[in-house]
């Protein structure tokens, strides 16, 4: 596996051996993680998770029968996100209702 310096080109450092077999023809999906040094990607129905710090893939599982391409990962929000934002819009609601009370 290589990584860039800089992603419009720059050098490429070579991390280490992917330790998966990769033809030319095969359709890949293929997603980073953010902060986490990991990454997700897929060869025909193999999921795989991939170390960006050493280059290892380590296989996840199989997708079941088919391919996934255009990979992507979402995050999903902590509990205290979704407290927040609900608290949030639970405010907005009580001062549109006092401003209604008193406007009339």
């Amino acid at each position: 596996m290589l990584r860039s310096t800089n992603p419009n080109g720059g050098e490429y450092i070579s991390v280490g051996p992917l330790g998966v077999a990769l033809a030319p023809t095969d359709r890949i999906g293929f997603d980073i993680a953010g902060l986490s040094q990991s990454a997700y990607f897929n060869v025909g129905s193999q999921f795989y998770t991939l170390n960006l710090a050493t280059g290892g893939a380590t296989l996840v599982g199989s997708l079941g029968s088919g391919e996934l391409v255009g990979l992507t990962a979402f995050a999903i929000p902590e509990p205290a996100t979704w407290a927040m934002m609900i608290l949030g819009f639970s405010a907005m609601g009580a001062v549109l209702r006092r401003r209604r009370s008193l406007a009339v």
